[in-house]
């Protein structure tokens, strides 16, 4: 003879000889303790009134209070859950969210069902006052982190279930309060890089789940995780289901674990990879030192270019005087030693004084005399082949006879 469980989830039908007076359970809408002597105030605790729309269940003694919910399609949890329920079923409805104390006072609940009612987000005193709770599902829901305040204060609970999520962060004290936990679903998530080890703080740990998860197959963070696996092989039941994959990989292929290696090699990580995180790390240093390159070519062209104009505007500006570099002006094949620049009016000192002696003199130097012989006008003029820009270059020094008359006269010339 089989019996049909109304109220639980998993095996609905059990052999009678099997069940136990507590499984015998009778429904009710709403029932008041003897002892209880505040049933005529809508705020009373010890008044056992089962929310709308929901299903209750209670054994002969009262030590099993099951509140059923579930499968309503609410956005919010039932408000008048009965303080002493001991099973809670909320799930198949539409939470989004676990707002802080939702369920304080149940200080007798020992089983809470809150899978696949797609919540995001759980505060940090959602389950605060549930000191007995001992199963918690929080499976198929859309979690994506767990930052380390959900479960606080249930140091009671013994099996918690969060399969089938989005969850990819969970913080390294989110299950330390967890000091009575005996099996730990986190499989079908979306885990790459959670401290798996941190879980050897529960120290009664016996059942854990972590495959089908997006586990790195970065070297550092793969030992310690092979490492942890090797060590409690018998406590993970789907190790089957853990492989760890290359995500900076285009393929992103999964990559079986070897439980016997004891080093990490390239078989974790494809060339691909490898090429592309050497891009990334240093295309950045590559950039810059080309375009440092090229700027410093840039301007040590530029510098060599307009070296002349340069010296004069450091002389005349800041009073540098800049020398060039060995070589760079070479006078050794210059056609004369001086080019000497002056007014036609003073010819006759130039001339005779100032060229006659220096011509003349010890040592003797050769000059290119402005009008002397640079011939000014006419066919020669036309025809002579060393004009002044190139007579002045043709000479290692330039004399400027710096007069009245040169300012009257030559000062303002084209040349």
């Amino acid at each position: 003879i089989l019996c049909k469980m109304t109220h639980t989830r998993g095996v609905t039908h059990v052999p009678l000889s099997n069940q136990k007076s507590t499984d015998f359970l009778c429904t009710y809408e709403t029932h008041c303790f003897t002892l209880c002597h505040c049933c005529d105030y809508v705020a009373c605790d010890c008044q056992m009134t089962c929310p709308n729309n929901c299903s209750c269940y209670h054994d002969p003694t009262w030590h099993t209070n099951v509140v059923d919910c579930s499968s309503q399609s609410v956005s919010e949890i039932p408000e008048k859950i009965p303080m002493d329920a001991t099973e809670v079923y909320l799930d198949g409805n539409d939470f989004k969210e676990l707002q802080n104390y939702a369920f304080i006072g149940r200080k007798n609940m020992r089983s809470l069902y809150v899978n696949s009612s797609k919540v995001e987000n759980i505060h940090n005193r959602t389950f605060a006052g549930l000191s007995s709770l001992i199963i918690l599902h929080l499976g198929n829901n859309k979690l994506e982190h767990l930052n380390g305040y959900e479960f606080e204060h249930l140091t009671q609970l013994t099996e918690l279930y969060l399969q089938d999520n989005f969850i990819s962060h969970i913080d390294n004290k989110t299950f330390s309060p967890l000091l009575s936990l005996k099996i730990l679903r986190l499989d079908g998530n979306r885990l790459v890089d959670f401290t798996v080890w941190s879980l050897t703080i529960n120290k009664n740990l016996n059942s854990l789940s972590i495959g089908n998860n997006m586990w790195s197959c970065k070297c550092r963070y793969l030992q310690r995780l092979t490492a942890y696996i090797s060590e409690n092989v018998p406590k993970i039941v789907d190790i089957s289901d853990v492989w760890c994959i290359n995500l900076e990989s285009p393929s992103s292929q999964r990559k079986e674990l070897n439980l016997n290696g004891t080093i990490c090699s390239d078989y974790y990580a494809s060339e691909s990879g490898i090429d592309n995180m050497l891009i990334s790390n240093y295309m950045p240093m590559m950039v810059t030192t080309f375009t440092g390159f090229t700027l410093i070519i840039l301007i040590a062209l530029l510098i060599f270019l307009f070296r002349d104009t340069l010296r004069i505007w450091l002389y005349t500006s800041c009073g540098i005087r800049f020398l060039p570099f060995a070589g760079a002006y070479d006078n050794t094949d210059k056609l004369y030693d001086a080019y000497i620049c002056y007014s036609p009016k003073d010819d006759d000192f130039v001339i005779q004084t100032l060229a006659a002696e220096l011509e003349n003199g010890s040592p003797s130097y050769h000059l290119c005399l402005h009008y002397r012989d640079i011939p000014q006008h006419g066919a020669a003029y036309m025809q002579y082949t060393l004009p002044l820009p190139e007579a002045a270059e043709a000479s290692k020094r330039i004399i400027i006879v710096l007069t009245r008359n040169f300012l009257e006269t030559e000062w303002s010339r084209y040349e």
